[in-house]
């Protein structure tokens, strides 16, 4: 539970917590970022379900995907806006620097814009319980995307968050937990079973980007990653249901 505890600490704002003390411990938490989406998900996907029971559906998820981003405090919009910000520039030396600028630019900005805008309507078309589900996968698979990255990527940099937690993760326990997340998510029927394949596309096609880019994957990079996928899994969901292709529950 204390990598729970670690994971839990580093994604959100939730309580229960614990710090890490050394780069071991960072690595020791990957495994379990796809649990803690889990419990994002059943918070935020909650939340969407109680409020599309009294407001316009366009209303309650616009609060709903506030809500998500105000638990992890903004953590992988950030590494969506620098990870944007950074291809404008020529070279990877310089993509890096802009990275480590806090300032936001206007790549960065229309990347964010576009992220959000495409998930608030997204969720917006589907239903109480639907978007239930659609929020907990989203949330879930999109950290598995990210740690596949982490295990499959050599980090661009040997010091900062994406090098220790490159480095000091358990590349069996991900695999394991990857594995774990893609069959039960495949089980759901079609929307899960797209969102596995979704997952999978846009965690493997990433490695090119972030070796000719950046020379490696980085924080940032990662935070990229699964604010793509988290977008991506809630259009599916909307793609599919809206076509009324049920979802099948054991």
């Amino acid at each position: 539970m204390t990598n729970l505890r670690l994971a839990l600490s580093f994604l959100t704002r939730l309580p229960g917590g614990i710090h890490p003390s050394n780069q071991s411990d960072l690595g020791s938490s990957v495994p379990w970022f796809p649990v803690v989406g889990v419990f994002i998900g059943l918070i935020s996907g909650s939340f969407f379900w109680f409020l599309i029971l009294f407001m316009p559906p366009l209303v309650a998820s616009v609060l709903a995907i506030g809500f998500s981003i105000f638990v992890t405090g903004a953590f992988h919009e950030d590494g969506l806006a620098d990870t944007f910000d950074s291809f404008g520039a020529f070279n990877t030396e310089r993509r890096l620097e802009i990275m480590k600028d806090s300032r936001i630019g206007t790549f960065g900005t229309l990347a964010l814009l576009i992220n959000v805008t495409v998930s608030v309507a997204a969720l917006a078309s589907l239903e109480g319980k639907e978007g239930f589900l659609a929020i907990i996968l989203a949330h879930s698979l999109s950290r598995v995307a990210s740690i596949i990255v982490l295990t499959i990527v050599k980090p661009a940099k040997q010091e900062g968050l994406g090098s220790s937690y490159s480095l000091f993760s358990s590349r069996l326990k991900v695999v394991l937990v990857t594995s774990f997340f893609i069959l039960l998510s495949s089980s759901l029927g079609l929307f899960g079973l797209i969102s596995s394949a979704a997952i999978l596309l846009i965690a493997f096609s990433s490695k090119p980007i972030a070796v000719s880019k950046f020379g490696g994957t980085t924080g940032d990079f990662l935070g990229a990653v699964q604010q793509i996928a988290n977008a991506t899994v809630l259009v599916i969901a909307s793609a599919t249901f809206s076509n009324q292709i049920g979802l099948w529950l054991i």
